[in-house]
């Protein structure tokens, strides 16, 4: 898997995908159910058991709800603050990470654009840039991330082995306004994905990648 910096004007800039609308993303959506828990809190202290449970049965509705669509924060923006890496109308804009990242604050490495391009699978971000020919990957599908229990999300996972290394790219779309669309358009994309792998073994004189 090749990486590189991003292009070289995205230095001088502020980037689109910074600390802050990382840690918006998780603050934000709490505003939906963090009220009515405390107020179900200080209902029970006075004795109001009725309304406090009312308030309570609210939380996991209003923080899915709250999840579901406020977990993308300012992600329209970032859209069009990346809009120059486009290349091409088909691109689809996700969210990456690559083997080696972890962090507790948001699992997208980077944020950019992603697309097929003959035999090359591509990624054009702030910080990186990937090129991953189809020879050398072996199997994609999806696999659980954060938001897969609440029914909002999954990775699309890129499988192979490039000079004798295996990898896993996780990818998850941010063309939609909520999880929930995005995770649709995960479907897309790996239904796309596995054409282009069935076009390329089909096209290899053994019929196989």
């Amino acid at each position: 898997m090749n990486a590189a910096t991003g292009p070289g004007g995205q230095r001088s800039r502020r980037r689109a995908w910074n600390a802050y609308r990382k840690w918006m993303a998780n603050l934000v959506p709490m505003l939906t159910w963090v009220p009515p828990a405390v107020a179900g809190v200080l209902l029970f202290q006075e004795g109001q058991t009725t309304w406090a449970f009312v308030c309570w049965g609210a939380v996991p509705v209003l923080g899915w709800l709250g999840i579901n669509r406020l977990a993308l924060f300012q992600n329209d923006a970032m859209r069009r603050e990346l809009s120059s890496l486009k290349p091409t109308a088909e691109a689809t804009f996700v969210g990456i990470a690559t083997p080696q990242h972890r962090s507790l604050l948001d699992p997208h490495e980077d944020v950019g654009w992603l697309w097929l391009d003959g035999g090359e699978l591509r990624f054009r971000g702030e910080r990186l840039s990937l090129d991953l020919p189809r020879d050398v990957i072996r199997r994609v599908g999806y696999r659980a991330n954060a938001h897969t229990i609440l029914g909002l999300g999954r990775w699309v996972i890129v499988e192979g082995v490039r000079e004798g290394k295996r990898f896993a790219l996780r990818i998850e779309p941010r063309e939609g306004r909520t999880l929930l669309a995005n995770k649709r358009e995960g479907a897309r994309l790996l239904g796309a994905l596995k054409a282009w792998i069935r076009e390329g073994a089909s096209n290899h004189p053994s019929g196989m990648p």
